[in-house]
Order: structure tokens, then sequence, then C-alpha cells
């Protein structure tokens, strides 16, 4: 009787500490999605230039006005030349970092990213020959500029504006701040030919190299889940 009456003590003793558990777990709170909060991030992906010319401020040919001034008048003036140079394309890829917060179904954040570039280069190449009309110096002018674009690496910092669709769902769009690293070298090499020319007039130019860090702007948008 004793073991009858222990037993359905015992159980009764465990009913209670089953129910008493499951109450808590129904009464407790379910988190809230939310986006608040920094993050990391990593990103790859391809990438094409679409700058087809550069500018360099000369003529062809790069004459003196002391060999002869009706040729080299261009020149004097300053005329810009433009140097077509081919398209690049390849592989773009770097990390990010931002902060967002959510108010309501709204996000606003701030992103910043650097990017590295694979395929970098574009050059091009253009030649012209031009005669010299002093007689009897009678000869030819040949010039030829070549242009070298350059972009190593680039960057973002931008603002980001959002809607939650659902929890877990995000449509945002975003823009701002780009800059990054931009090489330019530009060479000329001139050589007269003709009757007058002799052997001993090699080619003869210059070279010019220029890098800065560039500004521009940077805009899109995402669906985030």
């Amino acid at each position: 009787m004793r073991d009858g009456i222990r037993k359905l003590l015992l159980a009764g003793v465990a009913a209670l500490i089953a129910g008493s558990a499951m109450a808590n777990d129904m009464g407790a709170p379910v988190p809230v999605a939310s986006w608040t909060g920094f993050y990391l991030g990593a990103n790859a992906g391809y990438t094409w230039s679409q700058n087809s010319t550069v500018n360099s401020v000369g003529s062809l040919p790069f004459l003196s006005p002391l060999i002869d001034p009706i040729v080299a008048a261009p020149v004097v003036a300053g005329v810009t030349t433009g140097i077509p140079v081919g398209k690049t394309s390849g592989f773009i890829g770097g990390g990010q970092v931002g902060y967002d917060y959510q108010f309501d179904k709204f996000v606003v954040g701030i992103e910043a990213d650097i990017q590295g570039l694979s395929s970098r280069s574009a050059s091009g190449t253009t030649a012209n020959s031009m005669p010299i009309n002093i007689r009897p110096f009678l000869a030819a002018a040949n010039t030829t500029l070549s242009a070298t674009n350059r972009v190593d690496w680039l960057g973002t910092v931008r603002g980001q504006l959002g809607y939650t669709m659902s929890p877990a769902l995000l449509v945002y769009g975003t823009g701002g701040l780009a800059y990054g690293e931009v090489q330019s070298n530009t060479s000329i090499s001139q050589q007269l030919t003709g009757p007058s020319a002799t052997n001993v007039n090699v080619p003869y130019g210059s070279f010019a190299s220029i890098s800065q860090i560039r500004p521009g702007w940077s805009a899109g948008g995402a669906l985030h889940g």
C-alpha cells in the first residue's frame, strides 16, 4: 500500500515538473528577426571597361617650328589627339564592411568596400607620316603615339535604404562615392625617313606617366534574403 502511494506521489511530482517546463516554453519570448547590426563579407565578380580613348595634347607629327613652321603649327596650337585603346575585362574581387539599422519595416545603413582587379590595363597606338615641304630637304616625319590606361584597385563608400518585404527578405537601393587609382602612360616616338634623311637618324621621342586617385560615383540595388 505504501509502495503504491509512493509511486502515485512520484508520478504526480513528475507530471507537475513536466507541466511547469511546458508552460515556461510556451511563455518564452520568440526572437524577432532584425537587420540591425554590423556585418563583414567578401565578394567576387566580372568587370569590363568603357573608356576607349586616351587624349594627348599635341598633333602628328611632333615637329619643331624651326624645321617646318606650317606642319608644326598644330603642335604649337595644342591640338588634342585621341588615341584609341582596347577595352579590358576580367576578375574583380574584395571585401566589404557595413552597419544597418532597422526601424519598423525600413532599413538604413552605410557600407564601404575595396576591390582588386586582375585585368587592369588597356593600350593602343596610332601612327602618322607627314612630308616635310622645305626644299631641298625632302623627307617624311613618321610619328607614333602609344597610350596605356591602368586601374589596379577601386573602392566605394555608399549609403543604403531598404524595405523589408518579409522578416527575412530585404529589397534595397545603394549609392555614393567611388574612388580608385588610375595610371596613364603616353609615349611619342618619331623618325625622319626619305632622300634627305641619313642612316644615322635614329628614332627619338618622349615619355610621360601620371598616377592619381580619381573620384566617381556608384549606384545599384539588390534583393537580399
